[in-house]
């Protein structure tokens, strides 16, 4: 929003410039400032832009403490095939396969009695 502001600014600077002086060459020059400015940022949102439409992994989000922290889930033995990517800005997604440890045989549920 400051680059809009600023941008703004400038064109309005550069109207009453053109207005005062008649110099009308200052158009141009104004508008390659103003593209010269704002083209760095363009950049940058480029990037995060693709990031999300190629769904690539989040930068803010540690896949290896991810995978950690699920293994240290009681019962699962094993992680792997980890994908973490964004759905929108701000909006992750994780699909993973788990192994589980066998459970006890007294965690196990047993048929029901048959008599009953």
């Amino acid at each position: 929003m400051l680059a809009d502001a600023l941008s703004s600014v400038g064109v309005i600077a550069g109207a009453a410039a053109m207005k005062a002086t008649g110099w009308y060459r200052l158009d141009p020059i104004v508008a390659a400032a103003i593209a010269l400015f704002v083209l760095p940022r363009t950049f940058s949102l480029l990037r995060e832009a693709l990031e999300v439409l190629l769904e690539g992994a989040p930068r803010d989000v540690d896949i290896a403490a991810v995978r950690s922290a699920m293994e240290s889930v009681p019962g699962v033995r094993r992680v792997h095939d980890l994908h973490v990517w964004t759905l929108t800005s701000g909006v992750h997604a994780l699909s993973a396969h788990a192994v589980l440890a066998e459970a006890p045989p007294t965690a196990r549920s047993s048929p029901p009695s048959a008599s009953g």
